[in-house]
């Protein structure tokens, strides 16, 4: 066998290597991919990207990716603590950035030393205000405490829907949701609207305080799987399967 045979026969081989490969693995290639070293290998990757792209153009979504029917409540459970543990690891990283930019200016804006604060508990800032302004002082600073709580909650609640809202309009995936292989979607099918999407996620809060948890348990004897806040929307969760349960014809388009 001379070279050019060998180097044909290594050109095929490297065709059918790519055929396995995924959508992102293949941009990756074709990024890195020195066009002037190997040039028919790298025609070979942009020919395939091409044809990929066209297979996903024609079907308007991505193979695999058809709803199982309406996700458990096991499921969406699972979901939801996902979301919750990506949720506090992000705050809590933002508050240490805070509280480390917050010290390391003061560390810099300090002349002196400044004296401990007194770490009394707060039955004894209670007496101390009770004792200098009576009653009315005392509730007005218990209604300071209050309203200081109410507007960290607020504050995390703002947060929550940026990063939510944001994933159901762009997806209808949250992490947790596409951790558990679930996702949001109109009743009629495909992704939630704006309108949906707002009215789901201040639906789902209001509903469980006024019918103490009922709402959202709704799903487990609902015909549709569907809770009060997805009837409320218009939309429901349905079961998707995750990259590693698709076939192998399929997670290519991953």
């Amino acid at each position: 066998m001379n070279q050019a045979e060998r180097q044909q026969a290594a050109d095929e081989a490297y065709r059918e290597q790519i055929r396995n490969n995924t959508l992102s693995e293949l941009e990756d290639i074709y990024a890195h991919l020195d066009r002037m070293v190997y040039p028919q290998r790298f025609e070979m990757v942009h020919q395939e990207l091409e044809g990929r792209l066209r297979a996903l153009d024609a079907k308007g979504e991505m193979p695999g990716d058809e709803a199982m029917g309406g996700a458990g409540f096991f499921r969406r459970l699972w979901a939801g603590l996902v979301d919750l543990f990506v949720l506090v690891l992000v705050l809590g990283l933002l508050f240490l950035a805070v509280e480390a930019a917050v010290g390391l200016g003061q560390g810099f804006g300090a002349e002196e030393a400044v004296a401990p604060q007194d770490r009394r508990g707060e039955i004894a800032q209670l007496m101390d205000v009770l004792s200098a302004g009576g009653v009315g002082a005392l509730l007005f600073y218990l209604g300071g405490l209050a309203l200081l709580k109410w507007k960290v909650l607020l504050g995390i609640l703002a947060f929550k829907a940026v990063l939510t809202l944001t994933a159901w309009l762009r997806s209808g995936m949250t992490p947790g949701m596409r951790e558990a292989g679930v996702r949001l979607e109109s009743a009629g099918g495909g992704v939630p609207s704006a309108r949906q999407a707002l009215v789901r996620f201040l639906g789902q809060y209001v509903l469980f305080a006024l019918t103490v948890g009922i709402s959202s348990l709704w799903m487990i004897w609902d015909h549709r799987k569907q809770a009060l806040h997805d009837k409320l929307s218009g939309t429901r969760v349905v079961r998707t399967p995750r990259s590693w349960e698709k076939p192998a014809d399929i997670r290519i388009y991953d």
